[in-house]
């Protein structure tokens, strides 16, 4: 499992609070085409988790306060069929 996350620190101000998004969103559909040309299968998983299980994920991988969690990524070996 892999978490895309966005730092909220390269934007200046509350007009650049959307384009995070759209940036992983971007990376995060050039990555999944990366992993698939090195062989391993993946599947991206949307982030629209309330606050309390955000929290819970933050404090059991240490994702700092400023960054937003956009995805996960579940990859993965092919079946052998």
């Amino acid at each position: 499992m892999l978490i895309v996350t966005a730092s909220l620190e390269c934007f200046e101000d509350g007009k650049d609070r959307n384009q995070s998004y759209f940036d992983r969103g971007l990376f995060g559909t050039t990555f999944m085409y990366t992993i698939y040309y090195k062989q391993l299968v993946n599947c991206p998983l949307n982030w629209s988790a309330n606050p309390h299980k955000d929290t819970k994920l933050r404090k059991l991988i240490d994702i700092p306060s400023s960054h937003l969690v956009i995805m996960l990524l579940a990859v993965g070996n092919f079946k052998d069929e």
